[in-house]
């Protein structure tokens, strides 16, 4: 009773009697071992091993007494759930949701109606399932993953709308929040634009949710449906079990730890918090932000400190504060760690996994390409579900990428630079050699042995990116692989794979393997033209890897000396501009359909940027296709393409420093060389000076 009012478990464990008895009934062991494992939170690692293997009543033993038999079960699913709950707070919400399934699925299956005394701990039990299934899926691709075909989550839902739960408010708000989270997770549409009727259903609940805790919860203070998060202790020491929170929102109150007001305000703050998600992924970043700081109230919990840094970086990455996302993410990851429980019995999940994804994510973004493979690198170490998660081994892949052309970077600036030579005969200029640095790592090497995140590895991306580039990608392919064999109905991430492929092939062609880099851009293209015509931001990246995947194929072509399929890649069968034009403005990420037209408050930076974006990508289309067209031996037409990149290049605003660099303007002087024009080409160069 102690620890039901106060939440303190170490004046409730001094109250129960620390010592054991052999005397002491199953119920008085479970619960000291119990309050004895929350007053020092959770420093017994053995205890969730011990609590997996009690049962509370030999099932041989025969009663007949109704009440007794009610009694009996009520403490088979407090001993139920708080297995349960202690495999899913571990991190194995496979094992957790089968657990509890194997009890409950009956009862959903049939419809049945839970009496009063069960009903509780029976709703409990489902929201359990609930979140084992929204924790797979939140860490999986293609929207909810059901644990069990025959138990699913929509079904479960039904169940407990179908129960009376006008006594219990509490049951009938966290459902409106489990039910809005179902939608969240199915939020995307095949066509990567958000479902509108899926967000609208989510608003109709969180409504639901904040008008139940605003008419009938907040109202009522130290009721009894408060009550209901434990069992009470009866004289016949009854089991208690742990209260549940929802997993991504630990409680945060201002009042005491473990009261029935902490308690409420945690509930509270979990509809906050999917509030404001729910408002990120409208754009309205300023009253997401808002429902954050509204729902970062004090309360000395680290963990919530490490979340809510979270879910800050989130909404300022969406809203390309970049910056400000890296160092709010930075934050988050320097929270202490905390235990699987708080002394009062709730929960506390572990978020590291998700805070080092997110801020691997921000730092790639913000181009800090070393702290992003870092991040990822110890996320995937660290957890089972993402060493799985192909799209984790792809971001370590594009951070290694990312080192790649810092590299490279560096190595063309100003003092290295020396990209053309002047030939001399007797102190008379007779030409021009144009010396182009490689910034490759030639040579097949594996990737790094080492663990993964480890100094020693950190210390190989650093010296050869591309190798362990290619090691990951590797790796996003054989996982996405064997996501498909065997198995039926499952859907693949063909996005990941597009990804993967493509960058593979520019890791190929940096590394020269040039046939090995032509076949996967091929292999891309044939995939890419039995894709259906579609809209959306999907679609939209999907035709910009496509058109990449042609710029590598065309590089890969001329490197092997077959120029004619080198511009096929580029212009098709027919050699026209327009063609060319709709390559680059595919390459670029602007389609032409209605989702990706200008918005009419579009501010003028950001349409310059666009525009910026644009003649880039022109430039570069024109310069490959000068590069192909001059190895052909058409210089005319080569020079007219080159002379067309460099004004787009002058357009977008490339810096006259880097004038003498850029690719177009070597197109153009290897076309004057060709033709013998060597002053023509010191003329260009020095135009540029």
């Amino acid at each position: 009773n102690m620890f039901e009012s106060t939440g303190d478990s170490v004046s409730a464990l001094a109250a129960y009697g620390s010592s054991l008895n052999e005397e002491d009934s199953f119920s008085q062991i479970y619960n000291r071992s119990l309050l004895s494992y929350l007053a020092t939170e959770g420093e017994d690692n053995t205890f969730i091993d011990k609590i997996n293997t009690w049962k509370s009543s030999d099932p041989s033993e025969v009663v007949e007494d109704a009440k007794v038999v009610r009694k009996r079960k009520r403490k088979e699913y407090t001993l139920l759930f708080n297995q349960g709950l202690f495999l899913f707070v571990s991190g194995k919400q496979s094992e957790a949701a089968q657990k509890i399934l194997s009890t409950i699925r009956p009862l959903i299956n049939e419809g049945e109606i839970m009496p009063d005394d069960l009903l509780d701990v029976a709703a409990r039990m489902a929201f359990l399932v609930l979140d084992c299934i929204l924790t797979i899926s939140e860490r999986s691709f293609g929207g909810l993953k059901q644990i069990d075909e025959s138990c699913r989550s929509d079904e479960i839902a039904s169940w407990l709308e179908s129960q009376n739960l006008e006594p219990e408010p509490q049951l009938k708000f966290l459902l409106s929040l489990y039910k809005s989270r179902l939608d969240l997770t199915e939020r995307y549409g095949a066509d990567g634009k958000l479902n509108d009727s899926k967000l609208r259903a989510v608003k109709k609940e969180l409504k639901n949710a904040m008008e139940l805790f605003n008419h009938k919860l907040r109202t009522t203070g130290e009721t009894g449906s408060l009550g209901s998060l434990s069992d009470v202790q009866s004289h016949d020491g009854s089991a208690t079990y742990l209260r549940e929170n929802l997993r991504e929102r630990p409680t945060h109150p201002p009042a005491k730890v473990g009261s029935q007001e902490g308690l409420l305000q945690g509930h509270h703050q979990s509809a906050l918090n999917l509030k404001a998600q729910l408002e990120q992924l409208k754009g309205n970043a300023k009253k997401s932000l808002i429902l954050c700081t509204e729902a970062n109230v004090s309360f000395a919990d680290p963990s919530y400190d490490s979340l809510d840094a979270n879910n800050r970086a989130i909404v300022y990455a969406t809203c390309f504060k970049r910056h400000l996302a890296l160092h709010t993410a930075a934050k988050a990851l320097q929270a202490p760690k905390v235990g699987l429980f708080r002394s009062d019995g709730t929960a506390r999940c572990d978020f590291e996994c998700s805070v080092l994804a997110n801020a691997s994510i921000c730092a790639l973004q913000d181009r800090r390409y070393e702290s992003a493979y870092e991040c990822m690198a110890a996320c995937v170490q660290k957890f089972a579900t993402h060493f799985k998660r192909p799209r984790c081994w792809l971001r370590m892949a594009e951070a290694c990428i990312g080192m790649h052309t810092e590299k490279l970077r560096k190595k063309l600036t100003m003092e290295s630079m020396r990209t053309f030579s002047l030939v001399e005969d007797d102190g008379k200029p007779r030409g021009i050699v144009i010396n182009t640095p490689n910034g490759g790592d030639s040579g097949k090497r594996l990737g790094s042995t080492a663990k993964l995140g480890s100094k020693e590895d950190l210390v190989y991306v650093a010296e050869f990116p591309l190798q362990q580039a290619s090691f990951c990608l590797d790796k996003v392919m054989k996982l996405l692989r064997d996501a498909s064999i065997g198995a039926t109905g499952v859907q693949i991430d063909h996005e990941c794979l597009e990804s993967a492929r493509c960058a593979q092939a520019y890791v190929m062609l940096e590394l020269r393997e040039y046939k090995q880099a032509l076949f996967l851009a091929k292999l891309l293209l044939m995939d890419a033209a039995t894709k259906k015509e579609s809209s959306g931001l999907h679609y939209v990246m999907h035709k910009r890897r496509k058109a990449t995947a042609s710029m590598y194929g065309c590089e890969a072509c001329c490197a092997l000396g077959d120029a004619v399929g080198a511009l096929k890649f580029l212009t098709g069968e027919k050699e026209e501009d327009a063609v060319i034009d709709r390559l680059a403005m595919d390459l670029a990420g602007i389609g032409t359909n209605s989702y990706l037209e200008i918005p009419a408050n579009m501010s003028s930076e950001t349409e310059d940027r666009r525009k910026v974006r644009i003649k880039q990508a022109q430039a570069m289309v024109r310069t490959s296709a000068s590069a192909a067209t001059a190895a052909i031996g058409r210089l005319g037409t080569a020079k007219q393409l080159a002379v067309s990149a460099i004004s787009l290049e002058e357009n977008a605003g490339a810096p006259l420093c880097e004038s003498n660099g850029t690719s177009a303007r070597k197109a153009l002087l290897y076309c004057m060389l060709r033709e013998g024009n060597s002053d023509g080409a010191l003329a260009v160069l020095r135009s540029s000076r």
